[in-house]
């Protein structure tokens, strides 16, 4: 199947009447750091637009299929970060290119994951990116080592629990996440009474 799509809206934060962001249908969208132009995803491609969705143009279109997600602009505003996939039920990772289309090219080279990683966001200071996979947070360096030209991702968190996208306090020294768990019970179905009763004392 295909991705959900539709148009872009903003909505002040404070209340108001939400607005339609010009003629633009798209997958994910996301803000510059300044406000004054928005990145959106279509399809394979990758466009920007000023705030208002006017004046858009492509960036780039990767390979001759797929799905870019997730936009992230960089700290200085140059270059974008994405996830891309070929088909929406393929593996996917992250990729980089700068606004004028050049120097396309995937994060984290070789670095081998079972699931798809998502939700990537800057640090408040611009020297992290985070992301999430297998349920876990990760951070990717801006700047690699000396001794080691490719930066390699640290996980961040050893939880028990599956967590949430992070969200970073306003000072950028702490993340935010929800860890979630599920639990159920037995039950049988009691023909009589038409009910669902618990079975074997509940057992969680």
């Amino acid at each position: 199947g295909l991705p959900l799509s539709g148009p872009l809206w903003s909505v002040p934060v404070v209340g108001g009447s939400p607005r339609k962001l010009g003629d633009i249908t798209a997958q994910d969208g996301a803000w510059s750091a300044d406000g004054k132009f928005i990145a959106y995803s279509s399809g394979n491609s990758l466009f920007t637009a000023k705030a208002d969705g006017t004046d858009a143009r492509k960036v780039i279109t990767v390979g001759d299929l797929g799905f870019v997600f997730n936009p992230v602009w960089s700290p200085d505003g140059n270059q974008l970060r994405f996830i891309y996939a070929t088909t929406q039920d393929a593996p996917s990772y992250f990729m980089e290119v700068s606004l004028d289309g050049t120097g396309l090219h995937r994060l984290m080279p070789g670095w081998t994951n079972p699931d798809s990683p998502c939700c990537g966001a800057w640090t408040v200071d611009g020297k992290h990116f985070v992301f999430m996979t297998r349920g876990q947070i990760w951070a990717l360096p801006r700047k690699a080592g000396f001794l080691h030209p490719n930066p390699k991702p640290s996980q961040l968190t050893f939880s028990p629990m599956p967590l949430s996208p992070p969200i970073q306090s306003t000072d950028g020294k702490k993340l935010f996440v929800v860890g979630s768990t599920f639990r159920g019970e037995l039950t049988r179905y009691d023909l009589k009474s038409g009910r669902f009763e618990p079975y074997l004392g509940g057992i969680s």
